[in-house]
């Protein structure tokens, strides 16, 4: 993991996975979506609220973002019924990021350049 220095002496830690996730979200949203889900949080357990939000996501009252207990975070992503990409977002071409409320962790991707993932 490297790390730059961003402001104040914080830290912004961050991975970079190899090119093949691209192509796992452009042609398999579902698979994209569990790949994040498995890199940040399948070993985790919490009982946090997390913030989820991206710059093009707009929930029916206008914001930007969602907040979700993090056990229904899976859920959240990945279930048929309440998947976030309904509210017109695809997974494969935005930037998604989520902040662990009571962990005070954040983790992220951007797609336009690398570093992909980010995480504080």
């Amino acid at each position: 993991m490297e790390n730059i220095l961003v402001k104040n002496n914080f830290k912004l830690n961050y991975l970079q996975v190899d090119d093949s996730f691209e192509d796992i979200l452009s042609f398999d949203s579902n698979g994209g979506l569990e790949y994040i889900y498995n890199m940040f949080f399948e070993n985790m357990t919490s009982s946090s609220d997390v913030l989820f939000f991206t710059p093009f996501f707009y929930t029916n009252n206008g914001s930007k973002g969602i907040v979700v207990n993090f056990n229904q975070l899976h859920c959240f992503l990945l279930d048929k019924s309440s998947r976030y990409y309904k509210n017109g977002l695809d997974a494969s071409s935005n930037d998604l990021f989520f902040y662990l409320y009571e962990e005070r962790k954040f983790f992220g991707i951007e797609h336009n350049s690398p570093p992909y993932w980010l995480s504080v």
